[in-house]
């Protein structure tokens, strides 16, 4: 179940990191295992290890693999891409899953409303200790991006955020698989060398 998921999130933002940047990674179509391992391999090379440290594909049958694959590459995802795995993750989880792993999903307007009252400024340090899937980070992450446009700050903040400002934890690796994913994708243009 959890492999699928991880496969899913996998996906997802191989898309979103070729849509950002296709000389980075050739993906051959129709996705096969071993044209996913090799592009899974490539992304690994870059550095998302949180992302892709999970190798589940051995236990993802190829039928599923190939048709999650190509309904994800025909979707144009980079226009929604905020938070989109944990989104994902949450809205499909059956109630008994979610409550097993107690597993239990911030709403995202809920995140955007802390991130409005405790963030004054872009260079501010962010720490969720349950940061499950990075719905407050993420909603951190935003808001930090919007006052750094406000503050007339000029480049690019992805990477010093994701590495240096942003931190998240939790008691399950799933969740900071997730998380890695949902803070990387919010450049995936931009190459980051790790999550915090």
């Amino acid at each position: 179940f959890l492999g699928s998921y991880i496969f899913l999130s996998q996906v997802l933002f191989l898309r979103l990191l070729t849509a950002a940047r296709p000389e980075l990674i050739p993906v051959a179509t129709p996705a096969t295992h071993s044209s996913l391992r090799y592009a899974f391999s490539k992304v690994r090379e870059i550095n998302y290890r949180p992302i892709y440290r999970f190798d589940v594909l051995d236990s993802i049958n190829e039928r599923y693999l190939r048709d999650t694959f190509d309904l994800l590459w025909g979707l144009e995802i980079e226009r929604v891409r905020f938070e989109l795995p944990g989104r994902i993750f949450h809205e499909l989880m059956p109630h008994a899953i979610r409550k097993m792993l107690a597993s239990f999903y911030t709403r995202p307007h809920a995140a955007d409303l802390l991130a409005q009252l405790t963030i004054e400024d872009s260079g501010e340090s962010v720490l969720d200790p349950a940061c499950g899937s990075g719905t407050i980070l993420t909603s951190a992450y935003r808001r930090k991006r919007d006052l750094f446009i406000e503050e007339g700050k000029g480049g690019n903040p992805h990477k010093r955020f994701c590495e240096s400002e942003i931190f998240g934890a939790d008691i399950m690796p799933f969740a900071v698989h997730l998380t890695s994913a949902n803070l990387a994708a919010m450049d995936a243009g931009t190459i980051i060398e790790r999550t915090q």
